[in-house]
């Protein structure tokens, strides 16, 4: 006679507001605040009957080993187990009044999947059974066992899934499940990976990192994944062109971390970012994007288009990212860089656009932020050969200005000042590896030590000598 028991009604709800079946009878059997003591007791002695705890302890293993969805609820469900657990053993007599179940049970908040797998491995919880006379009681302790041995194998079954694999991490309170597909060499075989019985549908982790790149995987088709969720997604060095509008559907409301980079994607779901209400970086480095529509999230701190041929930007491209904290437009060959395009970015702290291509004088209000938070910006590496006086504005006090390795001959003192002035940091501006000529134009600022110390001791003269060594005097009788 086998006993298998599951859970049926709403995730959210608490244990002993939900209805439990045993296959063996066919019963229906309630726990709970809702019923009265009498009604309680009738169906413990009317409906235990044939109920072995033998073949109870065994419907645990036997679920775990057969895993259906109803099995995802359980983790919700224990803490709530617990109370009710505890409660019924204080009404029994079994509870001394001064902690926990003297069972062992700990305080409800400390139950988690990671103690669980402690107790099924001890042993512990099975014990608990030989003192228990409740109905109630023994309906809990089941399905806290079912939860101890789900924990224990949490994966789904290794073959079904192949090539990929499934690991468990214990972090904290909380087991993570992480997906490798790596070794995945199609897009078929993706599918039918994801088409497998999974008994716990949320995933901490997705990474396809193959050593070697496996050319029949192009595509990420809409609901790939199926109804499995992830939090951090890596999909690094593949053949990947495409990604459909509903690959990551499943993940709307858990995603927080996508990595698709060092592919050859050309088309992307942009438009879909506003449906993930939790992401917050988004690297996208080093594919191959024809264009860059407007963006629309209110989640989003991080962006990293870097490596990334032939996109322009405008004033309206970043406008709908109000959370945008760090933006890497670093080796993109961008030549052209319009103004304002940051400007609406209150949270702007760094801003990378190194090694490009941007020549001349950087026009006025490139980078204007309106709230002071920027932190640090790279521009070398680049063609620049000056700035306008209001080309950068919005720093934070202590903030860091890249300009090494560009075509900076003059350092004008209506153009430069604006810039140091808002900055207090020594060695804030870095000019090295430019052919600064040193000439009257640096009078000014050899004559003010405050400004000067802003410049990093490594800005040197075309003739190599260190900026903060040229002899004001010489410069005085010369201009």
């Amino acid at each position: 006679m086998s006993h298998v028991i599951s859970p049926r009604g709403s995730r959210s709800a608490p244990l002993h507001d939900t209805k439990y079946v045993t296959s063996s009878q066919g019963e229906t059997l309630h726990g709970g605040s809702h019923q009265d003591e009498g009604t309680r007791r009738q169906k413990q002695h009317g409906m235990l009957g044939d109920m072995h705890r033998p073949a109870l302890l065994d419907a645990p293993q036997r679920l775990v080993q057969a895993p259906s969805e109803k099995v995802k609820a359980w983790p919700v469900y224990v803490p709530h187990g617990w109370k009710y657990l505890a409660g019924e053993m204080r009404r029994s007599g079994k509870h001394d009044g001064r902690g926990w179940p003297a069972l062992g049970l700990p305080h409800p908040d400390k139950i988690t999947l990671p103690y669980l797998k402690r107790l099924e491995t001890e042993g512990s919880l099975s014990s608990a059974f030989e003192n228990t006379t409740s109905l109630a009681m023994t309906s809990l302790l089941v399905l806290l066992l079912v939860a101890a041995a789900a924990a224990t194998r949490p994966c789904p079954d290794a073959n079904a899934i192949y090539p990929c694999t499934c690991t468990t991490e214990d972090i904290g309170t909380a087991i993570h499940l992480n997906m490798d597909c790596s070794d995945v060499t199609s897009d078929s075989r993706l599918q039918s990976v994801f088409q497998a019985s999974f008994p716990f549908s949320n995933f901490w982790s997705l990474t396809i990192n193959p050593v070697i790149s496996h050319p029949a995987l192009t595509t990420l088709s809409p609901y790939v994944f199926g109804e499995v969720t992830f939090v951090h997604v890596l999909i690094d060095n593949t053949y990947i062109h495409t990604v459909h509008e509903e690959a990551f559907s499943a993940s709307h409301s858990t995603l927080t971390n996508l990595t698709l980079i060092n592919s050859k994607i050309n088309e992307f779901p942009f438009e879909t970012m506003a449906s993930f209400l939790h992401l917050r970086n988004l690297s996208l480095s080093n594919n191959r994007f024809p264009s860059l529509p407007n963006l629309e999230s209110t989640s989003l701190e991080v962006l990293d288009l870097s490596h990334n041929t032939a996109l322009t930007f405008t004033q309206d491209t970043l406008k709908g990212t109000p959370q945008l904290r760090d933006i890497y437009l670093h080796n993109m060959d961008i030549t052209y860089f319009p103004a304002n395009v940051f400007s609406s970015l209150n949270r702007l702290k760094l801003v990378d656009l190194s090694n490009n291509v941007l020549k001349g004088k950087l026009e006025q209000a490139i980078f204007r932020v309106p709230l002071d938070s920027v932190e640090e910006i790279r521009l070398n590496d680049n063609s620049i050969t000056g700035i306008a006086s209001t080309a950068i504005t919005g720093m934070h006090r202590t903030a860091t200005v890249d300009f090494s390795n560009n075509h900076i001959t003059a350092l004008e003192w209506d153009d430069w000042y604006p810039l140091l002035d808002q900055l207090t940091g020594v060695g804030a501006v870095d000019l090295s590896g430019n052919p600064l000529q040193c000439s009257c134009d640096l009078v000014w600022l050899l004559l003010d030590e405050d400004e000067l110390d802003k410049i990093t001791d490594t800005t040197t003269c075309v003739d190599g000598t260190p900026m903060k060594n040229v002899d004001i005097n010489d410069l005085l009788l010369m201009c």
